[in-house]
């Protein structure tokens, strides 16, 4: 027997009044609860009501046909001998046939059916059965089997009625059991920001709490949910990056001070589905160890002038004796050539401890971009004739001033371009582009040169850093990307790297506009 089709007006008059009735029954009862265990029970009940049956059973299936829940089966008997019936009864039975054609299965009177499976010392034998399988988009959920002492008990009719029922239930069934993975993922959910050591707070799309761990509500208040992330917060920063990620579907990762009290690396992070992600991770003791580490830096880096003086100026005397030999002379420059080299490393370590030291002047900052690019490139010019590069610029004439002192801009383009001189081979190529990107300018320098290796671009901005091994950047003492990052960030800008060994690297950064070149709302 196939999948019976029918309409409401083939049925005779008291089956369709049976059917509708059953049907809305079944519906109230299932909607009224997401509850599996509930909703089985339910439409069981409901079903073995409207056909008179005298028993039932429901079986809930997985993906590979196993039994894995039953409602309605016959108990009294040991787990063993239990799950040995429920075996048989899908291997050789009248449900088992069901499932495996997807059909509806009748068996009028079960002596005479060799799709039903009897038990040997069942008191109560069925006389007639119907099986029929909970199908729902594709897949056999279930199966649910209605039995009757009464031979010949159940016909055509009842089958319809049952098939039609299992088709609702299939439904309720699928809602049920995707409302309780989706209870399942909330608790894992839930369990995994409770182990976080740090505090994580989860938004919806209009920045509001909808969760937070305990962590978070000892250092923002147990009173945090349902409350705006502005409110619960209260630093600016993190409203824009909020804005930022949900936007543009990226994480972003700011560093805020709460209260003056402690300093947090705040991590936004979208997540489809819920919202964003906030985490903060407290770097209070980063920050302090790396503010001690910047002053004894600068203040070894000035200590350090006076004995390079004396070394470079001892060298220089011996050079002016003109009565050195070839290979004294060799080893004089050679000792003038470090001392330079030590110089430099000074300048760029008091450079960066100048920049983390400054105060705050990025409102009224303005630097217009195309000068300060053809100053440094007509600076490094001779440089790149000596090695019969091609630079090529495309910058436009209409960007907006950029939100940097020009000295800043300048210092950072330095950096960039003179790297892509240095590290792109004898007749490269380099190209120096711009373009307006949001509330900002994105400025690249892209070259043709060796590349950097993907495990090594995450910290080529972190000072003392250099790539080593074939395609990395060598030499120079590790500083000038960091001291691009930190003058970049220090105006509200950020800094990136895409890069592919044998085909070249870009170096990108983006600043905002100048608050006096801001388009009026």
């Amino acid at each position: 027997m196939g999948m019976l089709q029918w309409r409401g007006d083939d049925l005779p008059a008291p089956v369709a009044e049976d059917l509708a009735s059953l049907l809305y029954k079944i519906l109230r009862r299932c909607s009224t609860s997401l509850d599996l265990e509930m909703t089985l029970n339910e439409a069981l009940a409901q079903t073995i009501e409207a056909l008179g049956a005298e028993r039932g059973s429901l079986f809930l299936l997985d993906r590979a046909g196993r039994v894995i829940r039953q409602i309605g089966a016959q108990r009294g008997l040991d787990e063993e001998e239990f799950a040995w019936r429920v075996e048989q009864v899908m291997e050789r039975g009248l449900a088992g046939w069901a499932v495996r054609h997807r059909q509806v299965a009748l068996a009028a009177d079960t002596k005479k059916d060799g799709r039903w499976h009897r038990f040997p010392g069942d008191r109560k034998e069925a006389g007639s059965a119907i099986a029929v399988p909970l199908v729902h988009r594709g897949e056999v959920v279930g199966v649910m089997t209605l039995q009757h002492t009464q031979r010949g008990f159940f016909g055509l009719d009842d089958t319809l009625l049952a098939e039609v029922v299992a088709a609702q239930v299939a439904v309720a069934v699928a809602n049920a059991r995707l409302h309780d993975a989706m209870r399942r993922e909330q608790r894992i959910l839930r369990g995994l920001i409770a182990a976080l050591p740090d505090p994580v707070l989860l938004l919806d799309t209009s920045g509001r709490v909808t969760l937070a761990n305990e962590q978070a509500r000892a250092l923002l208040g147990s009173d945090v949910l349902d409350r705006p992330l502005r409110e619960v917060v209260g630093v600016a920063e993190v409203t824009t990056a909020f804005q930022i990620a949900l936007e543009r579907g990226e994480v972003q990762q700011i560093e805020v001070d709460l209260e003056g009290k402690a300093v947090f690396d705040a991590a936004l992070v979208p997540v489809p589905g819920l919202g964003i992600v906030l985490r903060l991770h407290d770097v209070t003791r980063l920050r302090r160890l790396d503010e001690l580490k910047s002053q004894v830096v600068a203040a070894t880096s000035h200590d350090l002038r006076s004995p390079l003086a004396y070394v470079q100026g001892f060298a220089e005397v011996l050079l002016q004796e003109g009565d050195l030999s070839e290979t004294a002379e060799r080893c004089v420059m050679g000792i003038l050539t470090g001392v330079r080299r030590m110089y430099a490393l000074i300048d760029h370590l008091l450079d960066l401890a100048r920049i983390e030291g400054e105060e705050d002047r990025i409102a009224e900052a303005s630097c217009d971009l195309r000068p300060v690019i053809d100053s440094v490139v007509d600076d490094l010019s001779k440089r790149i004739e000596a090695k019969g590069q091609a630079l090529e610029i495309d910058v436009p004439t209409a960007l907006p001033a950029l939100r940097m002192e020009c000295v800043d801009l300048q210092r950072v383009l330095v950096n960039l371009i003179e790297n892509a001189v240095k590290y792109t081979q004898a007749g490269g190529r380099i190209g120096v582009v711009a373009c307006e990107e949001g509330d900002g300018v994105r400025i690249s320098v892209v070259d043709n040169g060796p590349g950097i290796p993907a495990e090594a671009q995450t910290r080529l901005f972190e000072r003392f850093y250099r790539v080593d091994g074939a395609g990395g950047r060598r030499g120079g003492v590790g500083l000038g990307l960091s001291i691009v990052r930190a003058l970049v960030e220090r105006h509200g800008g950020h800094v990136g790297v895409e890069s592919e060994v044998g085909k070249g690297s870009t170096f990108w950064f983006w600043l905002p506009r100048a608050a006096s070149d801001a388009p009026v709302p």
